[in-house]
């Protein structure tokens, strides 16, 4: 999520007329589809990776390249693990939004 759309939603809570509650649960929402967002590009570009060196390798495997091993997977268990957003991040990206909001 961009500058332009945090600000396009911060207008349209402006205009409802919502309590403190109600602002900050929506804060909470964007917080978490942003990060959300940023975490499947990630992944996505790892994942991209691993075709590409796995395609490179069977290309250098069928030009008779028979002392190259098979790449190790960049996506694992640990890897998807590091990159999910915490609780405590999207709470961290709230606040960073609700600043924004409150400074409008």
């Amino acid at each position: 999520m961009d500058l332009d759309q945090t600000q396009t939603q911060t207008q349209k809570m402006n205009n409802t007329n919502k309590n403190a509650y109600e602002i900050r649960l929506e804060v909470l929402g964007l917080a978490q589809g942003e990060l959300s967002d940023k975490f499947h590009s990630a992944l996505e570009s790892y994942k991209e990776q691993d075709c590409r060196n796995y395609d490179n390798w069977m290309i250098a495997r069928e030009n008779g390249d028979t002392t190259s091993t098979m790449p190790e997977r960049l996506v694992t268990k640990e890897l998807i693990s590091n990159l999910q957003p915490t609780s405590t991040d999207i709470v961290e990206k709230a606040r960073e939004l609700y600043e924004f909001i409150e400074k409008g």
